[in-house]
């Protein structure tokens, strides 16, 4: 399957759900482990929840505070939260499809509820238009998510055929090499999952946050799976000795995409080389006796159904934005924004206080 993924290289930040071939999967959990205060952010869609999150993401940075920014899945211009690592903060989008409620209202959490600044009888107004645009988007996302599925199970197919010809004595040598796992313990696996890649209304969307910092890239080819492969072996060997990783899933199998071993300043990834002076494209021949004749045939047939599939899904997450637009254009009619400014400064003063 060919790269189908835009490259944006966009420091401190990731997503934190992504829809993938086993549904939305949330990963929302690894991002909250360590927080000690979390602010949940409720109301419709266009009242201004991603800029009440980006005004405290810009408040903080101007306070040279190390913030992480999570961004939407299904809109990579839009907010689902903002991390204050320093202060073990965090603001977060509580709507639907990841819901976030208190724990202890109050004492470690609260929300603020950005609903309470519209006109009710103005929405009521739409309610209809606003019932058939959700109606439309949800059977749009029922389309998307089943095309996923149908590209995830051809994908299963091809990996399972593709793990007969690799050739195991070379991934060993490979992953050692990269690793450098010569004379580790095993010890407790502090690799983490940091989603950098969906499919979403602005398409195939891969974020790239670690190009700046890392001191050696690794760039994979995409090469009949042997990518994946090669990624799925160095998470579990950097499970297995307790090397600290952070790894972004595949969104159609939630394999590794990606791998960015934080002592070392390693990250390894999949696509295209991006002609960097510590970057170095490693060739995944030797890893594999790829098969001839009718065999590598079918290979090729399940890697160009998949990555029609693929394209087929993404049209469908395209054409949600239409759906989405519209409902955030009536929600925001009836919005108050002058109350919301004033909520955007009650809570600055709360965060810095």
């Amino acid at each position: 399957m060919k790269d189908p993924y835009t490259h944006i290289t966009r420091a401190g930040g990731s997503f934190a759900c992504i829809n993938s071939g086993k549904g939305f999967v949330s990963y929302f959990d690894t991002f909250l482990e360590k927080i000690q205060f979390l602010y949940i952010i409720k109301g419709g869609p266009g009242t201004g929840k991603s800029g009440l999150m980006a005004y405290i993401a810009r408040k903080a940075e101007e306070r040279g505070e190390d913030v992480w920014r999570i961004w939407c899945s299904s809109d990579p211009d839009s907010l689902d939260g903002v991390i204050l690592r320093k202060r073990q903060i965090a603001i977060v989008d509580g709507t639907a499809p990841h819901v976030a409620e208190p724990h202890i209202p109050g004492v470690d959490s609260e929300i603020l509820n950005l609903g309470a600044f519209w006109d009710g009888k103005k929405l009521q107004e739409h309610r209809r238009t606003v019932e058939k645009l959700n109606q439309e988007k949800s059977d749009a996302y029922g389309r998307a998510f089943s095309l996923l599925r149908a590209a995830e199970s051809l994908l299963e197919v091809h990996i399972n055929l593709l793990s007969r010809y690799i050739n195991k004595e070379s991934m060993a040598r490979t992953v050692k090499r990269i690793l450098c796992t010569d004379g580790l313990r095993c010890e407790p696996s502090p690799v983490l999952t940091v989603p950098l890649c969906s499919i979403g209304m602005q398409g195939s969307i891969c974020l790239e946050p670690y190009i700046q910092e890392a001191k050696k890239i690794l760039t994979l080819p995409r090469f009949y799976g042997v990518d994946l492969l090669l990624l799925e072996e160095l998470r579990k060997n950097a499970e297995k000795f307790g090397i600290a990783a952070l790894v972004s899933p595949d969104p159609l199998t939630l394999y590794p995409d990606s791998l960015y071993l934080v002592k070392k300043g390693i990250l390894i990834r999949r696509g295209e080389p991006l002609s960097l002076t510590n970057e170095k494209a490693l060739s995944l021949r030797r890893l594999a006796a790829l098969p001839k004749g009718d065999e590598k045939k079918y290979l090729r047939e399940l890697e160009k159904r998949e990555n029609d599939l693929w394209n087929l899904a993404q049209k469908e997450f395209i054409g949600i934005s239409k759906h989405h637009f519209e409902i955030e254009k009536i929600y925001g009619s009836a919005m108050d924004f002058s109350a919301v400014d004033r909520a955007k400064e009650t809570l600055e003063e709360s965060v810095f206080s």
